[in-house]
């Protein structure tokens, strides 16, 4: 028998002992409820370690069940969960754990895992419900700049749905620029946002309407224009109006050499690429 096994079978003694007729004062079945939490701590603990994750489950959920202060067992609970890579359960015990009264700073990490699960899996629908949430999490919490994370993280979910939002995407895009570029020490972060925008709207072979944006970033902020980002999208609008795919090509690989592509960025060019030069030649 494993250490967690014992400690398993200690808490399950204790909890017949409990639930047993003959019980007799208050105190000595607080101290024995004390023994059981303490036990099935320990017991959860160590099935995580040996990636028992259904036993560890069974610790967690008489915990949650069964004492009053349970909000770190609710979000251990749900971690397990994901480790165990069960979304159903795990979308189940949100709606059922996560209302406004509820909701902490560890929920948000909490929500966060959720959604890095649904991407990791491609589950974008999920992804994106989760991110609304979040959102309105964080309003809740009056965490505005992680609120902003994750509207630019939905943003780039919702043109990889089965049915992609590409103008719904460069608008949340834009605003998160427009909130970013307001915040003193994070008004940097304004110009990535404003390049995916830009580039959104050339993925769906709107260039006029990337113009507008690259044109009238300097509203936003004038740092954007003589970035690398900016300088980066003004190229790629030239090459494309140009139809010179070897330029457009040389851009990409030049500006990977200074800022390292993300798979985000990857999947917006290579969309691009497709719908302006229609090659299999690898931008990658």
């Amino acid at each position: 028998m494993s250490k967690a096994d014992k400690l398993f079978a200690e808490a399950n003694k204790k909890i017949k002992l409990l639930n047993s007729w003959y019980k007799t004062f208050l105190m000595e079945k607080d101290k024995i409820k004390d023994e059981i939490e303490e036990l099935l701590v320990k017991a959860s603990e160590q099935y995580l370690i040996n990636k028992d994750y259904i036993s560890a489950i069974k610790c967690y959920e008489y915990l949650v069940d069964n004492y009053e202060d349970n909000n770190k067992y609710i979000h251990n609970l749900i971690k397990t969960y994901i480790k165990n890579d069960d979304m159903v359960q795990v979308e189940v015990l949100i709606k059922k754990y996560f209302p406004p009264d509820k909701i902490s700073s560890e929920t948000i990490k909490i929500l966060t895992l959720v959604i890095n699960e649904n991407i990791s899996n491609c589950d974008y629908d999920d992804a994106e419900k989760h991110l609304i949430m979040a959102e309105s999490y964080c309003d809740y919490l009056d965490n505005y700049t992680q609120k902003l994370n994750f509207m630019s993280t939905r943003a780039s979910v919702i043109i990889k749905q089965s049915e992609p939002r590409y103008k719904e995407s460069s608008e949340i895009f834009v605003e998160c620029a427009k909130q970013y570029a307001s915040i003193q020490n994070l008004s940097f972060t304004a110009i990535p946002n404003l390049m995916n925008a830009v580039l959104v709207n050339i993925a769906q072979q709107d260039i006029i309407a990337a113009e507008n944006i690259h044109n009238n970033s300097i509203d936003i902020t004038p740092r954007y224009q003589n970035s690398y980002e900016g300088r980066f999208c003004a190229d790629i609008i030239q090459t494309l109006k140009d139809t010179n795919q070897e330029e457009f090509l040389n851009i990409i690989s030049q500006y990977d050499k200074i800022k390292t592509l993300s798979s985000d960025l990857v999947s917006i060019l290579l969309k691009i690429k497709h719908e302006f030069f229609n090659s299999n030649i690898d931008i990658t």
